[in-house]
Parts: C-alpha cells; sequence; structure tokens
C-alpha cells in the first residue's frame, strides 16, 4: 500500500469479509456420490476482494466490515493489515464463510453463512467517513443479501454522498428480490459509478438488453461499466456508449473475485480522475489476471 501523504488516493470499501472454500464440481457430479477434487480454501468476501486489489494498486486502503473472534478472523485481519489496510471493523461470532462451486463451462454457485458479515453496520462507515477522509467509498452489492446489513449499505452511502465522498458501487450479486433491488437502485442514484454483470444488470433494469443502455440515465448513474467476463466490458455514460475493451488472453484458473479486481482497478482510476477508456482498460486487466490464481486474492 502506498504511504500516507504521497498523493496516493485514498479508498474506502465497505463489503462483507469472508473465508471462501472454493470447490470444483466434478463432471458427472450426482448428489449421494464421493469425489475427488482440488478445493482450496481462501481469503476472500467482496470487501476483502476489493481491498486487497486496492491495496496491491497503491491506494492508501481503508475496509469497514465484520470478522469473528475465531482463529479464522483473527488470521484475516493479520492479512489485511500485513497489506497495510486501515480496519474498521466489528468483532462478534464466528467469521462468515462461502462455498463457491465452479465448473468447468465458467459457471458459479455460491452458499454463504454471513457469520460476523451480519454485524458489519453503516456506523463502522461513518466512523471511517469522519477518520480516514476516504476519496471514494466502493460498497459491495453482497451486504444487500444480508438482511441485517442490507438498509446499513444504503445509509452509508448517503451518509458517504452528504460528504461529497464519490461511491463506486458492485451490485454483487444478480438473485435481487424486490427489497434487495430496491436498497441497490437507491444506492445506485448515489453513484458515480456503478459494475455490474450482465446478470446483475438486469436485475437493476438498467441493461434488459444492449439497445436499452438509455435506462441508465432514468436511474441517473453517471457511469455504468458492464462487466462481460471474456467478452470485456463496455462503459455507459448517460446512457451513451464511450468505451469498450477486450481483456488480454489469460489462462484461466478461478474466476471467483475477477469481478472484484475489476472494481478495484475502476474505483483506482475513479479517485486519480482517469479517462474512461483508461479506466476500463485498467479494470478488465485486472480482472484477466485474478482468473489465472487459484485464489480470489493472488
Amino acid at each position: 500500500m502506498a504511504e500516507e501523504g504521497r498523493g496516493a488516493p485514498r479508498i474506502l470499501v465497505y463489503g462483507t469479509l469472508m473465508i471462501d472454500v472454493v470447490a470444483p464440481m466434478p463432471l458427472g457430479y450426482r448428489p449421494g456420490g464421493n469425489y475427488i477434487a482440488g478445493i482450496r480454501v481462501c481469503y476472500g468476501g467482496g470487501g476483502g476482494n476489493v481491498a486487497y486489489y486496492l491495496a496491491k494498486l497503491g491506494a492508501v486502503t481503508a475496509v469497514a466490515g465484520a470478522l469473528g473472534v475465531d482463529p479464522l478472523g483473527r488470521a484475516y485481519e493479520e492479512r489485511l493489515q500485513s497489506l497495510g489496510v486501515k480496519l474498521y471493523l466489528a468483532r462478534q461470532g464466528s467469521t462468515g464463510i462461502v462455498v463457491a462451486l465452479t465448473h468447468e463451462e465458467g459457471e458459479r454457485g455460491f452458499i454463504a453463512d454471513p457469520g460476523a458479515n451480519r454485524h458489519a453496520t453503516s456506523d463502522l462507515v461513518v466512523e471511517a467517513l469522519q477518520d480516514f477522509k476516504p476519496q471514494v467509498l466502493v460498497i459491495h452489492g453482497y451486504l444487500l443479501a444480508v438482511p441485517d446489513t442490507r438498509w446499513h449499505a444504503v445509509e452509508a452511502a448517503r451518509a458517504a454522498a452528504k460528504r461529497g465522498v464519490k461511491i463506486v458501487f458492485d451490485p454483487g450479486y444478480p438473485n435481487m428480490g424486490p427489497e434487495e433491488l430496491e436498497a441497490a437502485i437507491e444506492i445506485a442514484r448515489l453513484s458515480t459509478l456503478i459494475t455490474p454483470n450482465e446478470e446483475e444488470a438486469k436485475s437493476l433494469s438498467a441493461f434488459n438488453n444492449e439497445s436499452s443502455a438509455s435506462q441508465s440515465e432514468k436511474l441517473k448513474y453517471k457511469i455504468v461499466a458492464l462487466k462481460k467476463g471474456w467478452r470485456g466490458a463496455r462503459l455507459y455514460a448517460a446512457g451513451r456508449l464511450v468505451a469498450e475493451a477486450r481483456p488480454p488472453p489469460a489462462r484461466v484458473v478461478n474466476t471467483v473475485g475477477a469481478g472484484d479486481a475489476f472494481t478495484a482497478a475502476a474505483a483506482h482510476s475513479i479517485a486519480v480522475g482517469e479517462e474512461p477508456a483508461r479506466l476500463l482498460q485498467r479494470a478488465v486487466t485486472l480482472g484477466a489476471k485474478a482468473t489465472t490464481c487459484p485464489c480470489p486474492q493472488c
């Protein structure tokens, strides 16, 4: 992480801190069978992943979130501290765990126990806004999947917007119900940039197809970076396509966390004021690099 006072951007991340159990689904898997697979246990969670990559990019980074009082939580806290990340943490119960089921075709499924993440309240963000004084707040939308933190994420966005802090919002997951969608749209209205993948964008009703991108203007999004996986990304401003980028070739090992790397690079570019084409190319490049690693944080 860059040293404070050296002109590096100051970025606060609000999101989940999880331990990821990444398990490839064997070909021909059927319930009730026994299979051998290369299972990995990794540091993860949307907030943790974004903070990791921001620190690697040289940003002065802070994270607001929650970890358990168990050995996993202590280990994760030490890891973030080793990266120079400033921590605003609630410590309670057990650390969140997510099982990521990956498929050779690139599809993924997740089973999560939020654990301590239920205690990641907006009070932590308000404290960090006052103390850390970030230029950008990144909100990871998986907080919306947890009823305990859903509206805390909205309150965090409102607090940041009131202080003139730019907001980058990664919706985080596609299966939004009415309450999650209401919260997500409120955060998106306050955001400088949102970074959905195609399924998440459909949930937000920002893009039903490529021709309906102008609906982003209706929701008052300033910039939408639409993640399209191996096909790259597109950047829309007020509903107008302003940039496209394709990722460099990569030997894909694991796609879990690639979208978080994309968001980290985009947030860094927002903080330093880079132009749209540069922002998008940096984001797809870091996202592609993340796929070459066996764990989300490589």
